[in-house]
């Protein structure tokens, strides 16, 4: 019986180490950016692409969901032209950010492990920078500040991971 015990401690502990060695690697320095806290910490960059996102519907919205775009969209006091305009710019951000996300997961999933969010990442980058350009151009200079203004303010309600192996 002691046999049996010791015989079944090491091949736990055996157990537990090889778990350990090929467990997924933890997050190490990993901080949580809270934009209620620190809205100064959160890049314009990433709060433009999520207060962007927040703005669109998808390409087979519901009436539902369209209703709510425009309420969202009511708090910039468009015109209805700038309206126009911002809802084809919305839905073209949104239609390249959905293929983005399918190019992410195919070359994710065909590349595994050796996947390199690189260039893809990169992509995203232009995709909101696009955006903003084209709302530059679209938009008044007094709507083009109210906009910004709406997307600092936003900042307090976004959480960013930062840091780590992400």
């Amino acid at each position: 019986m002691i046999r049996y015990i010791t015989a079944l401690l090491a091949v736990s502990m055996f157990a537990v180490g090889t778990w350990a060695q090929n467990s997924p690697p933890h997050l190490q320095d990993v901080s949580i950016v809270y934009g209620a806290k620190n809205p100064e910490l959160i890049p314009d960059n990433i709060a433009y692409r999520l207060y962007l996102f927040s703005l669109t519907v998808p390409a087979n919205a519901s009436e539902h969901e369209r209703q709510a775009q425009a309420g969202r969209l009511a708090t910039l006091n468009l015109t209805v032209p700038e309206d126009s305009q911002v809802l084809n710019i919305l839905a073209d951000f949104r239609s390249r950010y959905d293929a983005w996300i399918a190019r992410w997961n195919a070359e994710a999933q065909q590349q595994q492990e050796h996947f390199d969010p690189t260039l893809v990442l990169q992509v995203r980058e232009d995709i909101v920078a696009d955006a903003q350009r084209a709302l530059q151009s679209s938009l008044t200079v007094d709507r083009l500040i109210r906009f910004t203004r709406q997307v600092q303010q936003e900042k307090r309600h976004m959480r960013i991971i930062t840091g780590g192996s992400q």
